[in-house]
């Protein structure tokens, strides 16, 4: 797989964000062994409900019936991000 395309599919997903309150836009990009990708954006809302860029892909790709990854590449801005419930995600979903 060329990392551009993920690179290009998570920059899309980025901005399509909704981050009325940090503006802070997370796109990624979800590689399955079977070679689909799944994109996802971060979603805020007002309280501590907000969705992060990687749980949006992972639950399209499940809610699509893949569950085999091959991995996942995050883009946010120059801050860095920590995905490490996303780690654990990726670690406990398995056939």
């Amino acid at each position: 797989m060329d990392i551009n395309i993920l690179i290009e599919t998570a920059k899309k997903a980025r901005e399509n964000a909704y981050t009325p309150y940090t503006n802070y836009k997370v796109g990624c990009a979800l590689l399955t062994k079977s070679g689909k990708i799944f994109s996802g954006c971060n979603i805020e809302n007002d309280g501590i409900m907000s969705i992060c860029a990687e749980r949006v892909a992972f639950s399209k790709a499940i809610s699509e019936g893949e569950k085999d990854f091959e991995c996942i590449l995050v883009l946010g801005r120059k801050r860095r991000i920590t995905i490490y419930l996303s780690l654990w995600i990726l670690s406990t979903i398995h056939d």
